[in-house]
């Protein structure tokens, strides 16, 4: 070899030796969980002494005085900025960047709640005797009267000229708070509330999700609430529970149907039939069973399970015990040596007529890493890796005499669910490659799962049903692949998928997926020079 020259070695590309990720599995649960760190700066370098140990089941620290409010934070040793506000406006597409945010919205990677279990759970919680009941509306708002984006202000002004509202706070201020009673806790303000028949909890936000604890103080107490608030509360609140503000167009409308319900027993009643009904009150403490774990536990707990490629429940705010890549039973068994999990592989001949013929399958060792599938005039033989969170086929040899053929490779995922098919893009416009275009790949997913195959050669990737991908290996009319003809590979990526993002991630790739695509199209090249 020349000086200054070099050659890359195509036989290290079956041999993955290159680890973005760490290769073992860590618990999640255990002494041995290595720790989550959040600091404020993404810089900061933070010892020791620097930190304070946050209670939680993942070993999880943060900056020495600091608190989860308002702001930007960071994990130590990764990327990733989560923006934790009670109403700041999420960007869909910043997941692209590893911009992640914790808020009140549901949809968030770390919600955020005003609802509080221990003080808020709605079971055994009767409405009031409506006979003993004061025949008027309580208002409790202490600042921000006019709060511009609801305009609060007007439509008490509105309620004011039809009911009488004893108003103990600032706002609209009238009467005093009686001895012996507080509205600055939460049982305080509960107890009163439990001597009105009418709650007005008006907010100063209409952000989706966003629900005062007013509202759950005064489902607590029994009475009615008029609601002004979240945009999307008809899809948080039990149906008929609440008055909804956005009903009405006008204050007087509002105001004389407020009136109507406040006098009308019968009405009233109507408001109070989910208290015993099991199946609402259920699904009201699923939607809220994560405000049980402090927040900042929780995103150590989702950043546990993004930095070591766990699942995460977002519903539950939990990492699961199965990871998205499971390294244990990958194959069934080495005597077919098929991959069993995640997905099935399949490997079949298809005709131009359309009649299909299952290849007989030969585990080479003692695993699936090593697999030829046969039949009469075919022929294919590949190997498989698992690393950093992604799965490799690399076909090694493939051999087909029909020239009306196809071998193809068939992989199930079960349980994606994708009835709109397969999304078809161009690798390239995810990320920047010095590779040709000869790059094919696919995508399919559901509000869980997102799955994407790469191929590094101009071929059919398609989705022939719910959970199936197909990619044609060999067409009959396509030159045989020898033991020393150069590799094909096969990238498959799964990856979880967070509610936020909704279809956005089916057109653009995370900040994972690109790394990984990256990796593939522009694989790390191992060179040897004679200097």
């Amino acid at each position: 070899m020349k000086p200054k020259s070099a050659v890359v070695m195509t036989e290290h590309c079956m041999d993955p030796t290159v680890h973005l990720f760490p290769t073992e599995i860590p618990p999640i649960t255990g002494d041995h969980m290595p720790p989550i760190i959040i600091k404020s700066s993404i810089d900061k370098e933070l010892q020791e002494g620097d930190l304070d140990k946050v209670e939680c089941n993942i070993p999880c620290e943060q900056e020495k005085g600091s608190v989860f409010g308002d702001g930007d934070y960071f994990i130590d040793g990764e990327s990733w900025k989560i923006t934790h506000g009670k109403n700041v406006k999420i960007e869909r597409t910043d997941f692209m960047k590893d911009h992640f945010y914790s808020t009140q919205s549901l949809m968030s990677s770390v919600p955020l709640t005003n609802f509080d279990i221990k003080i808020h759970s709605l079971r055994n919680r009767p409405a009031i005797d409506f006979d003993t009941a004061k025949e008027k509306a309580i208002y409790l708002v202490n600042s921000d009267c006019s709060a511009s984006s609801t305009k609060r202000n007007r439509w008490y002004d509105g309620v004011t000229g039809k009911i009488k509202v004893d108003s103990y706070a600032h706002c609209g201020h009238n009467i005093e708070v009686p001895e012996g009673m507080s509205i600055s806790t939460p049982e305080g303000r509960i107890a009163l509330m439990k001597q009105y028949r009418i709650v007005l909890a008006f907010d100063d936000t209409t952000s989706n999700d966003h629900i005062s604890s007013m509202v759950w103080e005064a489902f607590v107490s029994g009475a009615v609430p008029v609601v002004v608030g979240a945009d999307n509360i008809r899809d948080r609140l039990p149906h008929n529970s609440f008055i909804n503000v956005k009903d009405y167009q006008k204050w007087d409308d509002l105001a004389s149907y407020v009136e109507k319900v406040v006098k009308d027993k019968e009405l009233w009643n109507s408001y109070h039939k989910w208290r015993d009904d099991d199946k609402i009150l259920s699904a009201l403490e699923a939607t809220y069973e994560f405000s049980q774990t402090d927040p900042t536990c929780r995103l150590c707990r989702w950043a546990y399970a993004k930095k070591y490629g766990l699942g995460w429940d977002h519903t539950k705010q939990v990492v699961r015990s199965i990871p998205k890549i499971p390294k244990d039973k990958f194959c069934t068994t080495a005597d077919n040596g098929l991959v069993s999990k995640p997905f099935s592989e399949h490997w079949v001949t298809k005709s131009a007529g359309g009649s299909e013929k299952v290849l007989e399958e030969d585990s080479e060792g003692e695993s699936c890493s090593s697999l030829v599938a046969d039949g009469d005039t075919v022929k294919a033989h590949r190997k498989v890796v698992q690393h950093d969170g992604v799965t490799d086929f690399i076909i090694t040899e493939s051999k087909n005499e029909n020239t009306d053929t196809e071998i193809i490779l068939r992989l199930k995922f079960p349980g994606v669910r994708n009835p709109d098919g397969a999304c078809f893009y161009n690798t390239h416009t995810l990320v920047p490659t010095t590779r040709g275009a000869k790059v094919s790949s696919a995508s399919i997913q559901d509000n869980v799962v997102k799955v994407t195959i790469i191929a590094d050669w101009e071929t059919s990737v398609r989705s022939t049903g719910e959970g199936i991908m197909e990619l044609v290996i060999q067409k009959g009319s396509d030159e045989s692949m020898e033991e020393d003809s150069p590799p094909k590979r096969i990238r498959i990526i799964i990856e979880d998928i967070s509610p936020i993002h909704d279809k956005m991630t089916e057109y653009l790739a995370s900040s994972f997926a690109k790394l990984m695509i990256k990796d593939f199209v522009d694989p790390v090249g191992i060179f040897f020079v004679d200097s």
